[in-house]
């Protein structure tokens, strides 16, 4: 077979780089030393990107300690708004996760799905299961001493319902977004234990 017309490996994956980065996969670089994440491989079929903010931390800034698991916090969830979805869209999910865990994956804190898009924000979904076994918001406790944590507040905007029952986890519901994302928009905020 001919090498004509072939790009050399590097630029290969420099245009894959620029690719992903202008259809709003992976907007935020990950931390150093990140584990590979299987969880951003849901790449939106629009460009659109949703705004997410929260009242009680900035983006890139700490996660407040009250919003902890016990005992540094009272195990609560932080508040999360997003801004305009598709208007196609028919369902809102919302996932939050740590790359930072030494896990294979990025360890899930809160999972809720089922929402309506009409509906106001982290409301009326299906509570999914977290890494930690349990329904509902999964506050950060990271190892003491383990660095930086950064906590990656993800709202995905789907063109169709979901079916699975609540009590999900994000490998159970995974299979039910492929090819139905419209557009993802992230918040990240960070947490450390000294």
């Amino acid at each position: 077979m001919s090498g004509r017309g072939r790009l050399p490996r590097g630029a290969i994956a420099a245009a894959l780089a620029a690719c992903l980065c202008a259809c709003g996969h992976d907007p935020e670089p990950a931390p150093p030393d990140a584990p590979p994440t299987s969880q951003g491989t849901l790449a939106p079929r629009t460009a659109g990107s949703i705004e997410v903010t929260s009242r009680d931390f900035a983006p890139g800034t700490p996660i407040p300690k009250r919003f902890a698991r016990p005992p540094e916090g009272d195990g609560g969830p932080p508040d999360v708004q997003w801004g305009a979805l598709p208007v196609e869209t028919k369902e809102v999910v919302l996932l939050v996760e740590d790359p930072d865990a030494k896990s294979a994956r990025p360890f899930v804190h809160w999972l809720v799905y089922g929402m309506d898009p009409k509906g106001p924000p982290v409301s009326g979904g299906k509570p999914g299961k977290n890494d930690f076994g349990e329904s509902g918001w999964g506050g950060p406790l990271p190892p003491p001493g383990s660095g930086v944590h950064h906590y990656r507040f993800r709202v995905i905007a789907l063109d169709a319902l979901t079916t699975i029952p609540a009590g999900a986890t994000w490998e159970d519901l995974l299979p039910h977004l492929k090819g139905h994302v419209l557009a993802e928009g992230r918040l990240v905020g960070t947490y450390v234990r000294r």
